[in-house]
C-alpha cells in the first residue's frame, strides 16, 4: 500500500538524518546557527461533541540543510478509544530561515484514514523571540482517494515563556470539511520539570482546553488535550499541526 511505503521511507529518513545529526552543533539560545532538533510525543484527547475518545503519537525531526534551509519530517499514528479507526499521517517540510527569529516553508502530507487517502499541501510561518512565539499554518487537501476533495484548515498559536519551565499557549483554528465549518479556540500551558537528571532533560506536559463552535450543527462544545512528550536539541522548527490539532477529538 503506498502509505505504508510512505511513512517506511520516512521513518527511514528519520533515523539516517539523525545519525548525521550528531556531527552537526546544536544551538539552544532561539537564533538559526547549525539547528537540529527532535520530538516524541502522546497525546489524549476527548470532546462529548464527537463522542470519542482519541489519542496520539507523534514523531519528528527539523534540521538544516544548507544555507537557511530547513527540512522537517513528522509521523503520526492516531486512533480512538471506543473505535478502531486508525490514521496514518507523515508530512515532509521544506523552509527557510530569513532571519533569526523568521521562518517559514512548504509542505505536502498523506493521510491514511482507515483505508480512506487524503493528499495534502500546507505553509508554515514562524515567528520566535527570547519570550514571544507564534506559529500561522494552513492546509488544503487535495484528493480523497485520488478524487478532488473540499477541505481547508488554518490554525494560529502563540506562546509566552512565564519563566524556564512554564509556557502559556493560546490558539485559533478554522476548519472547513467538505462544507462542515468548525471554530475553536485553546488555552493551555506547557511545564517543562526542572532538569536534575539526563533523563528529564527535554521532557514537557502539555494542557490544552478548548471551546468551539460546529456550525454546521448549530452547537458549541469542549474538548481538552493532555500530552507527554521529550524534546531532542533545539525541539522541532514547527509543532505538530493537522486536522485533530485543529479540531480535537474530531470524528
Amino acid at each position: 500500500m503506498l502509505s505504508k511505503l510512505l511513512i517506511a521511507l520516512a521513518v527511514s529518513s528519520f533515523f539516517v538524518t539523525g545519525a548525521n545529526a550528531t556531527d552537526m552543533d546544536v544551538n539552544n539560545s532561539g537564533t538559526f546557527g547549525n539547528r537540529t532538533g527532535g520530538e516524541l510525543s502522546a497525546t489524549f484527547e476527548d470532546s462529548e461533541h464527537f463522542g470519542y475518545s482519541h489519542y496520539l503519537l507523534n514523531a519528528g525531526i527539523s534540521t538544516k540543510l544548507a544555507n537557511n534551509i530547513i527540512g522537517q519530517i513528522n509521523l503520526q499514528y492516531s486512533n480512538y478509544t471506543d473505535e478502531d479507526y486508525p490514521v496514518w499521517q507523515v508530512m515532509a517540510l521544506l523552509g527557510y530561515q530569513f532571519t533569526d527569529e523568521f521562518s517559514a516553508g512548504l509542505y505536502g502530507r498523506f493521510e491514511d484514514f482507515d483505508g480512506t487517502e487524503y493528499v495534502s499541501v500546507g505553509v508554515e510561518t514562524k515567528y520566535a523571540t527570547n519570550k514571544w512565539e507564534f506559529e500561522w499554518g494552513s492546509n488544503l487537501i487535495l484528493t480523497e482517494d485520488g478524487d478532488s476533495y473540499d477541505g481547508f484548515q488554518t490554525i494560529l498559536v502563540g506562546s509566552y515563556r512565564v519563566n524556564d519551565q512554564i509556557n502559556a499557549i493560546g490558539s485559533l483554528s478554522y476548519t472547513d470539511d467538505d462544507g462542515d465549518v468548525y471554530n475553536v479556540v485553546g488555552i493551555g500551558a506547557r511545564w517543562a520539570p526542572p532538569v536534575e537528571t539526563a533523563a528529564l532533560d527535554g521532557v514537557f506536559f502539555e494542557g490544552m482546553g478548548y471551546l468551539g463552535r460546529d456550525d454546521d450543527a448549530g452547537d458549541s462544545f469542549t474538548a481538552f488535550k493532555l500530552s507527554i512528550g521529550k524534546e531532542f536539541g533545539s525541539g522541532l522548527e514547527y509543532r505538530q499541526k493537522g486536522w485533530f490539532e485543529g479540531v480535537p477529538a474530531w470524528w
